[in-house]
């Protein structure tokens, strides 16, 4: 099962690419915008987030994907790398690939001479772990 933190920065780096989350019975679609704000997810992303979840999980998918978020919240799947672009793609546990990534229909990506989309990091941490790599190495 994907936890929701997982699920959040796999739709945080998609969002980035201007892929939007489509709610299936009302054909509404949220992208927000800017995805990030510093070393957390913008005010943006995390009112969309509540929306989704209050429109229903079950009915609500990116595009280009046919799992739901529900369905990636739940034990069958697993959010991974894509082979192609190492954008996170979901995968069913236990299954070979097979499922396609939702940059098969973004022409022009990856683009790996520009920075990849990220979910948000936060800088003391990552830079604590650097140093504490120098010191034991």
């Amino acid at each position: 099962m994907a936890a929701a933190e997982t699920v959040r920065a796999y739709l945080a780096c998609w969002f980035q690419l201007n892929k939007a989350v489509v709610h299936h019975p009302s054909g509404q679609r949220w992208c927000p915008q800017p995805v990030l704000a510093g070393e957390a997810y913008s005010p943006a992303f995390e009112a969309t987030w509540e929306t989704m979840t209050a429109a229903g999980r079950e009915a609500c998918y990116l595009e280009g994907t046919p799992q739901t978020l529900a369905d990636l919240l739940s034990p069958a799947w697993e959010v991974t790398a894509c082979g192609r672009c190492q954008m996170p793609v979901p995968m069913p546990i236990g299954r070979s690939a097979g499922v396609a990534c939702p940059c098969a229909d973004l022409p022009l990506w990856p683009q790996f001479d520009l920075p990849a989309p990220h979910a948000p990091v936060q800088s003391d941490l990552h830079l604590a772990r650097i140093q504490q790599k120098l010191a034991s190495g």
